[in-house]
């Protein structure tokens, strides 16, 4: 979800709708939980998404806890701009299928990834 900017678009697209908002990153959690905390329709969710559930580290650029340039894959600090530092933290992650189970939610009508 990063700091949802998107997110504004799905409010209005899905008003009757419960939306689910995905940020691992602490940094951005903030502001987005922030920026939705009068909107009852919207649920942040401080871990992210991906295909195992546990603990990982995530690589951002330190200089920009917020950028959207954040990833798992230690492969892929590439996209990060040469000579950059890079900060690691740890994050939680759940499958799709988990969160769906504990949440009985048997039915997604859109998701964005």
């Amino acid at each position: 979800a990063n700091r949802g900017q998107f997110l504004k678009h799905l409010i209005a697209a899905f008003s009757h709708s419960e939306i689910y908002s995905f940020e691992p990153n602490l940094e951005c959690f903030k502001i987005l939980k922030n920026s939705v905390r009068n909107i009852p329709n919207v649920k942040c969710l401080n871990f992210g998404l991906g295909n195992i559930s546990g603990e990982f580290p995530i690589y951002l650029p330190k200089k920009d806890l917020l950028s959207e340039r954040a990833t798992l894959l230690p492969n892929a600090i590439n996209f990060l701009k040469a000579n950059e530092q890079v900060l690691t933290q740890s994050i939680q992650v759940k499958t799709l299928d988990i969160f769906c189970e504990e949440n009985n939610i048997q039915f997604i009508d859109f998701l964005k990834i």
